[in-house]
């Protein structure tokens, strides 16, 4: 091995090596200063945590004096075939009457309600918090955020009622009272799961719509007061013309948000491309240098095969070279994204809230996983140089 390794100092070139190390590192700062960019950055136009973790349109019609604003079957044929969408759900709203009544801190009060579904597949809920059990009698609510807020800044104002928070809310429990004909109610312990500021309506699990509509209202017409459609690019154009064509009417994630969003995905792709493609360049520069490394060498390592030495012992240095240069590129690499994100989420961290927040661990592990692919395709390479040298003799 150190005849091996002696050889492998000798006519080593330090300027190709260097080159090498210079490119993949500018390479994998590139993707990863990208990757973790985009972690820190997400918050800002997603926020933490998304009820509704695709993107969506929803689609509805205007409402008119005596039109009908509901979808029928052709209709929903239509918008299920166009080309962007890439899943699609009817909203199924409650065909009988709800009354609802809250009560803490001695008081309450009671009011109408309504309740929508979507498909469960739409809603980024914990299944055991989103299920519906006859037997238990309990239904989970989703709210829009917005309805604490008039009760805070309006309602509670006007009736001397304690101002309260989300965690209070969902503390609270519902008592809801749904009509089954004439005076005769039944009632259900209602709790409230999550909030959302996606979509202002009501939310309850699909399958408990489904099953009190054929319950408390068998004959009623259950057609698609609107629909969610998930889409792959929120900023398709396609979708624009469509609803105008239709003279439909949309809503859903804020539009200036997905937009933003689109266009950092497509930032931080331009971005990784342009790293990749450092880091390939390196590849090869690293993987000519090692051909002519054991190119000058053919002659002395075919003869230390003839001696005993097997293709894998005379192959060790070099992938002992490859595996320290990859790792050190990487290990160092990490350290100056570490370094400048701590520079740009300590300013921007004091001016919007939620940057910064999200770990490096996403980047770790590509930078990782980088390191270990060029590492196997230069041992791959390598490997099979020396093989080709040993069935030479």
């Amino acid at each position: 091995m150190r005849l091996i390794r002696k050889l492998l100092r000798k006519h080593m070139s330090f300027v190709q090596l260097a080159g090498f190390f210079l490119a993949n590192f500018i390479g994998i700062i590139i993707i990863l200063s990208g990757l973790q960019i985009y972690q820190d950055i997400k918050p800002l136009l997603v926020g933490d945590k998304e009820l509704f973790s695709k993107d969506y349109v929803v689609i509805s019609k205007p409402v008119t004096l005596l039109g009908d604003s509901t979808f029928d079957e052709e209709e929903v044929a239509e918008v299920a075939e166009q080309e962007w969408v890439v899943s699609w759900g009817k909203f199924i709203s409650s065909q009988y009457r709800v009354d609802a009544t809250i009560r803490f801190g001695g008081r309450g009060f009671t009011t109408h309600m309504f309740f929508e579904s979507v498909p469960d597949n739409f809603l980024d809920v914990e299944p055991e918090l989103w299920r519906f059990d006859e037997q238990e009698r309990r239904i989970p609510i989703i709210l829009p955020r917005n309805y604490i807020n008039l009760y805070n800044f309006g309602f509670s104002t006007a009736r001397g009622l304690p101002q309260i928070t989300e965690s209070m809310m969902k503390s609270i429990k519902i008592e809801v009272r749904i009509n089954r004909g004439g005076l005769n109610n039944d009632v259900y312990e209602a709790e409230i799961v999550d909030f959302t500021d996606d979509i202002n309506t009501i939310l309850v699990p699909e399958a408990f719509m489904v099953w009190a509509n054929e319950h408390y209202a068998p004959n009623a017409d259950e057609k698609a007061s609107r629909l969610i459609v998930e889409v792959a690019n929120p900023t398709d154009k396609r979708i624009t013309d469509f609803v105008k064509e239709h003279k439909y009417q949309t809503e859903g994630k804020e539009e200036q948000a997905s937009k933003a969003m689109f266009l950092l995905k497509i930032c931080v792709g331009v971005i990784v491309a342009i790293g990749a493609i450092f880091s390939i360049l390196s590849i090869f520069i690293l993987t000519l240098s090692i051909y002519l490394l054991v190119e000058k060498n053919s002659e002395k390592l075919q003869n230390l095969t003839l001696i005993g030495y097997t293709p894998a012992k005379v192959a060790r240095p070099y992938t002992s070279l490859a595996i320290v240069l990859n790792v050190a590129i990487v290990a160092l690499a990490l350290w100056v994204v570490g370094y400048l994100r701590g520079i740009y989420t300590e300013k921007l961290g004091s001016m919007f809230e939620g940057v910064g927040e999200s770990s490096m661990m996403i980047t770790i592990l590509a930078g990782a996983s980088i390191a270990l692919v060029i590492i196997l395709f230069n041992a791959f390479v390598i490997r099979r140089k020396i093989n080709g040298l040993a069935r030479k003799r």
